[in-house]
């Protein structure tokens, strides 16, 4: 709940007044969160008195808001409050939130970065982003809109080992491509492969699609902690040494983060 005096702050800084019914609702919403909580309760928190509490509380469940438990008493939040959070989130665009963290790692970086999501067996590419601070050219099949196979790329290897049991039995039933050497293409050391992913949260691409090329990738979370998405930074091998690509680690876990706390994660 807002003091008088923070009240008095957002009107200068806004040059407005606060309409304090609003601010009370809201802080009545956000006293409630996502639990169950009666009107004694709210009043303590809140500090308002339990008739402004039941007045605000009874025109917020009007509006669908807030319901109320009719066993104990107790409200909670509401379908029109749900249905926001919903819709807000469908429409949120992991490629424009995503945008400048992966910029601002390429450019620390001086390597290419990009976002990408599971299409069928697939993986396709969401973004691609190039440092702004080196001047290096790397030739990748990358551009947004391609797609790259599963078993043999860093963010391909993040949805395997991601993937429901049945779903990754389904894919290793595949004949799979050995692209160079390096390509894990026995579906039981594939299976290990992922399973070693699991353990350490990322995955890495030592020239197994692509000779001379290597990348490290980590998962996208969602709400429910599904993947959404991956990120990886690309470059030859001879630039990503393992211990290269363990420095790099930390900073796209960082960014991962970011892209996470802006997706509400």
């Amino acid at each position: 709940m807002l003091t008088e005096k923070q009240e008095s702050v957002l009107a200068e800084e806004g040059n407005f007044k606060p309409i304090r019914s609003v601010l009370r609702a809201l802080s009545i919403i956000e006293c409630i969160g996502d639990g169950v909580k009666g009107i004694s309760e709210i009043s303590k928190e809140v500090k308002l008195s339990k008739s402004t509490v039941f007045g605000l509380v009874k025109t917020l469940e009007l509006k669908q808001y807030l319901v109320q438990d009719r066993a104990t008493g107790a409200y909670r939040l509401g379908p029109s409050m749900l249905k926001l959070a919903i819709d807000r989130f469908e429409r949120i665009d992991i490629v424009e939130i995503s945008r400048p963290y992966l910029q601002a790692l390429s450019d620390d970086i001086g390597e290419v970065t990009h976002l990408a999501r599971l299409e069928g067996f697939n993986v396709t590419y969401l973004l691609r982003a190039e440092s702004r601070t080196e001047n290096r050219s790397l030739i990748l099949n990358s551009r947004v809109g391609a797609v790259s196979p599963l078993h043999c790329t860093s963010m391909g290897k993040i949805f395997l080992a991601y993937m429901a049991e049945a779903e990754l039995d389904a894919f290793l039933k595949q004949d799979l491509v050995s692209y160079t050497a390096n390509t894990i293409a026995d579906p039981e050391a594939l299976r290990r492969e992922c399973q070693a992913v699991r353990e350490r949260g990322y995955a890495l691409n030592q020239s197994e699609f692509e000779e001379g090329i290597v990348a490290i990738a980590l998962p996208i979370r969602d709400r429910n902690q599904g993947v959404a998405a991956a990120i990886n930074c690309a470059m030859p091998a001879a630039r990503g040494p393992l211990p290269r690509l363990e420095e790099y680690r930390e900073k796209l876990k960082k960014a991962a983060q970011e892209i996470e706390a802006q997706l509400g994660v």
